[in-house]
């Protein structure tokens, strides 16, 4: 529904949020002209599985009419394969468009964007009159009622818009609407001139003593610690030689529209101001959710669970968070179609089925791996005992002998083990977790069976489809994901591959943390640990990580060259996997602490910084300070791929902008903390497995601070 103000004022119009099939369907349905469906996915499992599902659904619903896909993996690609599509009117993208700046550009076009990161790019849920209102979001339908998702509500442009609902008046009145004459003029301002509005500079916050106090909105104050006063550093307002970029915009009006309308009270704006940085539902399970139960194959309901299992393995879902997707899932009416239950115990109705109530192991690729190197391996156990460290080796061997499983056995292949020496073995895990820290370390998941022949666990699948990504040419990714979740069997080689894949990659991040910590190439302070990646070798990683074209194009090259490029260059997809992986391994760690996790790696005239924290909010923390830092020495703002995660910068500038970064990064002037010294490192080494009052904080990150002592 269109809402208008008052005939001397153009109009206010709301990007179009869908919440359901239907309502996609409807919007569709009104395009005039309107020919084949372009798809647009980023490359990763969720994108992946989500496409699997919507590509089913063009498949058996002639409405949709043909598709196209592409896999992108920056915002350059979305653009050039939208310019190389001229003639296509609707566009579909999954994972990728929730931050793009340009649609506007395109007004002749349709994009519906299905994201699960937030915040969406502020000009993405706005458009004035003389915009298109040709960007649909697909959201959940209550996600404006979650706290953690809020982005900008439609409820409050709608009221704003419509005034007091009791006046019955369509058109936009100041004076019976419910908000102030600052606020109306805020939303004027926005609607009428959005790109004047959003340059606005709002990164300096209310020198209030409640705010600045505020432990959370601390991090959010640069300080400079040649001053003596008070006052905050005031960042470069001229914005010569400034790109404007999509952090700087949302954060302008946001900043405004939460003062407004959101918050009653500064805690709450406090609160709110953290809170937009983050995941809402996975895109497939968001799709799925969208479908009637009775309409979904067995491979979409396994695409979903795929999704979801994705997310809580890479920390997206939290411990709090995951059950409920789980008893979702395993509880929808359609997924006991498939089994019929006797006497209390389960029978599946035909050969091809999913198993829920199995109780996973957040052991990475356990079933691929003897169950000393899949723990060797496992960012859960690693980071438990240290296994950079050799007395972190032995006591990872202690505790496999302490669970009652023989030498024999733990270097022998899972597959191999009896069927008593495995149960033995989880049995034992979920007995002694809590002894060990490893409270979150069991977890309810599913289990795909083909015909009693194979089966493949949600998790392996996550890490097949990951592996996968590496071997399979682009251009026919997307037909093999979607057929593999389709039928494993069928494609089990392929798959096996994946998982192989999939290893070498995880043995390469282990080796490179703990090249890192061994030469000791890396800053630890109260606040962030920065790991300086530019004297590493990383050529077992890139060969690693090396795809198929890759390694063709080195098989074709001398043995100089091949040890120039492995051993300097890193993608920026694998330079953030990496970050990730270094996070999961700090994560709850006693020798870090709760850190900001940051890697560093210079190539050419290039540097690529990414940093990642284990609490999610505070990860806006970064990107703020990034932000400013760049500001600050009117550097450019350059973003390798989707969410802002691996930023570029000059070499020339690189000192100037990670000093006011991490100098960002300290909460208080006052309490510049000191880097740990030689000797309590070599302390916490020898000391690291006392008991310690942890457990509470090893289950998620509400309880960090509670403890229970053993």
């Amino acid at each position: 529904m269109f809402h208008t103000f008052a005939a001397t004022t153009p109009s206010l119009q709301h990007t179009s949020f869908l919440t359901s099939l239907q309502g996609i369907r409807d919007v569709v349905s009104e395009i005039p002209y309107r020919d084949s469906i372009f798809m647009v996915a980023s490359l990763d499992v969720d994108a992946l599985a989500a496409f699997h599902i919507l590509s089913s659904v063009y498949q058996s619903d002639r409405f949709f009419g043909s598709y196209a896909a592409v896999l992108v993996s920056n915002h350059e690609d979305i653009t050039r394969n939208i310019e190389n599509n001229n003639d296509k009117t609707i566009f579909f993208l999954i994972n990728c468009g929730g931050q793009y700046k340009d649609f506007k550009k395109y007004k002749d076009k349709h994009f519906f964007v299905l994201d699960a990161c937030r915040p969406f790019y502020l000009c993405n849920v706005f458009t004035t009159l003389q915009q298109v209102r040709n960007v649909h979001l697909i959201v959940d339908k209550d996600e404006e009622h979650h706290g953690r998702y809020l982005f900008v509500k439609k409820s409050f442009v709608d009221d704003i818009i419509q005034g007091t609902e009791e006046d019955g008046s369509e058109a936009f009145n100041p004076s019976s609407s419910v908000f102030d004459a600052s606020a109306c003029e805020l939303v004027e301002k926005i609607t009428l001139n959005p790109d004047e509005a959003l340059n606005e500079d709002h990164f300096i916050e209310d020198e209030d003593d409640d705010i600045n106090a505020d432990k959370e909105m601390a991090d959010f104050i640069v300080h400079d610690e040649e001053e003596e006063d008070e006052h905050e550093v005031q960042s470069n307002s001229s914005g010569e030689g400034y790109d404007s970029d999509m952090a700087m915009d949302n954060e302008s009006i946001l900043s405004e529209i939460e003062e407004h309308y959101f918050a009653n009270t500064r805690e709450e704006r406090v609160i709110l101001y953290n809170n937009s940085d983050g995941f809402s539902k996975p895109s497939a399970f968001l799709l799925y959710s969208f479908l009637d139960q009775h309409s979904i194959s067995l491979s979409m309901r396994w695409a979903a669970i795929v999704s979801v299992t994705f997310h809580y393995l890479f920390d997206r879902l939290s411990d709090n968070e995951y059950p409920d997707y789980y008893s979702k899932l395993s509880c929808d009416l359609a997924y006991k179609s498939n089994e019929k239950s006797i006497d209390g115990i389960s029978i599946p109705l035909d050969g091809d089925y999913i198993r829920h109530k199995y109780n996973d192991l957040n052991i990475e690729l356990l079933r691929q791996w003897t169950i000393f190197d899949a723990c060797l391996n496992s960012t859960l156990v690693a980071r438990a005992f240290n296994t950079w460290l050799n007395s972190g080796i032995e006591a990872m061997k202690l505790f496999i002998a302490d669970l009652g499983i023989k030498l024999q056995d733990a270097t022998s292949p899972w597959q191999a083990l009896p069927g008593a020496t495995k149960d033995r073995f989880l049995d034992a895990v979920k007995k002694e977790k809590n002894k060990y820290h490893l409270s979150s370390i069991v977890f309810n998941s599913f289990e795909r069976v083909y015909e009693q022949a194979f089966s493949l666990t949600a998790s392996d699948q996550v890490f097949a489809l990951l592996g996968m990504m590496q071997i399979v040419p682009p251009q026919n990714l997307l037909t093999t994901i979607s057929n593999s979740i389709i039928n494993a069997k069928e494609n089990k080689q392929l798959i096996e591959q994946g998982i192989t894949k999939a290893k070498q990659m995880r043995q390469a991040m282990n080796d490179i943390f703990k090249m890192v910590m061994e030469n000791k190439a890396y800053t630890h302070t109260r606040e962030f640990i920065v790991i300086d990646l530019t004297s590493i070798n990383l050529s077992h990683f890139n060969l690693a990580f090396a795809s198929q074209i890759d390694q063709q194009h080195w098989s074709l090259s001398s043995s100089t060259a091949i040890h120039s490029e492995t051993e300097t260059s890193i993608s920026p997809v694998a330079f953030f996997q990496l970050t990730q992986h270094f996070m999961k391994l700090v994560k709850y760690n006693k020798l870090f602490g709760k850190v900001h996790v940051i890697l560093i790696k210079q190539l050419g005239n290039q540097v690529y910084i990414c940093g990642l924290h284990q609490n999610h909010q505070k990860i806006r923390t970064f990107n703020r300070a990034f932000e400013f830092a760049c500001r600050t020495y009117n550097e450019p703002t350059k973003y390798s791929n989707f969410g802002s995660q691996v930023k570029i910068i000059d070499k020339s500038k690189r000192g100037d902008i990670i000093s006011v970064l991490l100098g960002s990064l300290v909460q208080s002037k006052k309490a510049t903390p000191s880097h740990r010294t030689q000797s309590s490192r070599h302390e916490f080494e020898d000391d690291q497995f006392e008991d310690d009052e942890e457990d509470d904080a090893m289950v998620d990150d509400e309880n960090d601070d509670e403890g229970n002592e053993e």
